[in-house]
């Protein structure tokens, strides 16, 4: 007997499907109903034949994000990317699963979870009662001196990803640091996967078109948030030290205003600010337009904006983190300054103005070791060993 909520369901996602479409050509994003979209999300899970979920996909932009749609995008494993955001939280773990159960949606062999308490509990759910297997990255934990007091939800992720996340069937870590520090410090067993950069991507990058689109060439660039972690001010600083170089900041909700009211004074008449969201694409274009790229982060994993940069050949500086510091390598394949300290800052990013061949030899050893095509297929030998238990 044919299900109708599937035939109502394929419709909204043809019907969606022919107006995303239509409002594409008009340059215009369709808003989706929280009802039309958990319709959708719905009908995408009674449907999924996939091996592989992995989850879950807040939006389009961020370091896991990219992360996910890459594994999407790289991995030879059937899978499929959730989004979670718009239905998941809505309901509990618990009834969930009997979603799942009475529409007979669970046909994964393998999830993947990444950065969200729900999913990595899901995940357990999951993994306890229909002995699937769990596959956890870890990116990041939270460090109250690197991110200022904690906040509750992120003690909660720290404490699901000490807690639950460490009952995975396989862990993996992206950094070589965090491996250590999760053994040391809570005997939690992983293995080392880097994080990777689509070179697909990069090498499209062009440089014209934000000349174009900005009227801005030849600038040493921060894109990143204004938060705390990212240390936005570090930056600023460093524009007043160099007042005869150009200066630009990239990121959503980066303004003057904000800057100003947090540094207490003017921001320099060299530095520009471009507060609204650009696109990864854009993002890449401006790498590959600057001279020199600058991170001044309190912590990093292992990060992939750094990577891109890096990928595009440009010289880098960055903050003695522990994720910065493993990828620049004791400053072979970039520059690394003391957090707090400007004037190193200054004179390394001097150096790096005047270094020709360091971002050469930075974009030979990103293709070498961490393209996503060298990367995604160790995470499918993963998925097969565990495929290959069933």
């Amino acid at each position: 007997m044919i299900n109708p909520l599937k035939i109502i369901l394929r419709k909204l996602n043809s019907c969606n499907y022919h107006l995303n479409q239509y409002f594409i050509k008009c340059r215009i994003k369709i808003l989706k109903t929280t009802l039309f979209t958990k319709m959708l999300v719905f009908y995408k899970l009674l449907n999924s034949k996939q091996k592989v979920a992995i989850g879950t996909l807040f939006n389009t932009k961020g370091g896991v994000a990219n992360h996910i749609l890459a594994l999407n995008k790289y991995l030879m494993t059937s899978n499929i990317a959730i989004p979670c955001q718009y239905f998941f939280h809505k309901i509990d773990i618990e009834t969930f699963c009997r979603l799942c159960e009475t529409f007979n949606m669970v046909n994964n062999s393998v999830i993947h979870s990444h950065a969200d308490t729900w999913f990595m509990n899901y995940c357990h759910q999951q993994q306890k009662t229909n002995k699937t297997k769990w596959v956890h990255t870890y990116h990041l934990p939270y460090f109250e001196g690197c991110h200022g007091p904690l906040e509750n939800w992120q003690i909660e992720m720290n404490n699901t990803l000490l807690n639950v996340a460490c009952k995975a069937d396989v862990k993996i870590v992206v950094g070589k640091w965090l491996k250590e520090y999760l053994f040391e410090e809570y005997k939690i067993e992983t293995i080392y996967i880097p994080n990777g950069v689509d070179l697909d991507k990069c090498n499209k990058a062009d440089k014209n078109r934000f000349i174009d689109l900005y009227q801005l060439e030849n600038f040493i660039l921060f894109a990143s948030k204004i938060d705390y972690v990212k240390n936005p001010l570090e930056f600023v600083e460093l524009a007043e030290l160099l007042p005869d170089e150009q200066f630009v900041m990239i990121g959503s909700d980066i303004t003057i205003k904000v800057l100003e009211q947090q540094l207490h004074r003017k921001v320099p008449a060299n530095l520009i600010v471009i507060g609204e969201y650009l696109n990864h694409e854009i993002i890449l274009d401006a790498m590959a337009a600057c001279k020199v790229f600058v991170m001044t982060s309190r912590i990093e994993g292992l990060p992939t904006a750094l990577m891109e940069a890096m990928a595009l050949g440009k010289p880098v500086v960055a903050s003695k983190v522990r994720g910065c510091e493993e990828l620049l390598d004791n400053e072979k394949y970039g520059y690394l300054y003391d957090l707090g300290d400007i004037d190193m800052l200054k004179n390394k990013t001097i150096a790096a103005l005047n270094d020709s061949e360091i971002g050469s030899n930075a974009k030979q050893y990103i293709q070498q070791n961490f393209d996503w095509k060298v990367i995604a297929p160790q995470i499918d030998e993963v998925y097969n060993k565990l495929l290959n238990t069933y």
